[in-house]
């Protein structure tokens, strides 16, 4: 296999506990030719600090090794850009075949670059490949899984890989952090959009239009999982970002839709985003979502009990059980799996 130059962007914002353990993640691949983009979004915790001390540690334990360090760039913003604009910002810089999106609060196992750039050397019609992962608190200890796994840590249920253009519209299955992407698909889309408050529901739309994604059965990265979490921002309350970000990609991957199947994921996913800024209380966002439900293409299947649950949401009498039936089910997921 060719070992072609793989670009880690290393986003930061106030993740100075876990930058250590980060960083060195990706340094102690198992893979040889790695680059790492190093960029603090403007942290106001002491992450430039660390970053800093991180580096003169590295390099010397390089040099009492007699090993040639890893290529690293470094940028440090005074003002703070937001994750899609502070990524495309170093993609420009970037000069590996591979790319990928690491945030410094997520660990890479050791074999996670290698794994995934042979699936794709050995798959050169695929533009993106992911895998498994086990979630981990802020100090470390494993949660779970992304998929639900057996003895020999292989997923139980069926992926979806290839063709996700459905899945993708359905639900956000794909880890992100998992992902390795091919630069040539990244520049092709113009990166990611920065007026979006986060990236990965609006790169999947796209990228699964135009290229297939490969899993990789296998358990890659550790993801941290904290209340401050980048995914938190789903449950804040109005004006939510996060979803008013939704809306707009929901209107694109709309405009996209061309089979009933389609449609049917589409309208399964909207509906779940509705009730939630329902639940968040964010009028303006749920009368969009509403909006959308409500167009000819997708109003076919949305069932009479659905529309019924939705405006009883809508009271806020009924939020505090919705909030106890999430947590429900969020605790018996995890327990399955």
């Amino acid at each position: 296999m060719e070992t072609p130059l793989v670009s880690v962007i290393a986003l930061c914002y106030n993740h100075a506990p876990y930058l250590e353990q980060a960083l060195w993640s990706v340094v102690g691949q198992t893979y040889p030719c790695v680059e790492l983009l190093i960029v603090d979004d403007a942290s106001r915790d002491a992450s430039k600090v660390r970053i800093i001390e991180w580096m003169e540690n590295y390099y010397h334990e390089c040099a009492r090794q007699s090993i040639k360090p890893r290529a690293i760039r470094t940028f440090f913003f005074e003002k703070n850009k937001g994750n899609c604009r502070a990524f495309n910002y170093a993609l420009q810089w970037a000069k590996g075949k591979y790319v990928i999106d690491f945030s410094t609060d997520d660990v890479l196992l050791e074999k996670h670059i290698e794994t995934h750039v042979r699936q794709l050397e050995q798959h050169p019609e695929a533009g993106v490949s992911f895998s498994n992962a086990w979630y981990i608190d802020a100090q470390g200890k494993v949660l779970g899984t992304h998929y639900p796994i057996d003895e020999a840590e292989h997923a139980k249920i069926a992926v979806p890989s290839g063709n996700v253009k459905v899945p993708v519209l359905r639900s956000a299955f794909i880890c992100t952090p998992t992902m390795v992407i091919r630069s040539a698909l990244l520049h092709r889309l113009g990166g990611y959009n920065e007026s979006l408050s986060y990236e990965d529901f609006d790169f999947w739309v796209r990228a699964s239009a135009c290229t297939s994604f490969l899993f990789v059965d296998a358990c890659t990265v550790m993801k941290r999982q904290t209340a401050v979490s980048h995914g938190s921002g789903f449950y804040a309350p109005a004006p939510n970002a996060h979803l008013r970000s939704t809306l707009r990609v929901t209107h694109k991957a709309l405009s996209l839709c061309q089979t009933e199947e389609e449609y049917r994921a589409l309208a399964y996913r909207t509906f779940y985003h509705w009730r939630l800024a329902i639940y968040v209380g964010d009028k303006e966002a749920a009368q969009g979502f509403e909006e959308v439900l409500r167009c000819s293409a997708l109003r076919a299947y949305l069932s009479r009990p659905a529309w019924m649950m939705g405006k009883l949401l809508s009271l806020g009498y009924w939020r505090p059980f919705y909030l106890f039936y999430l947590r429900c089910r969020h605790s018996l997921c995890r327990r399955l799996r």
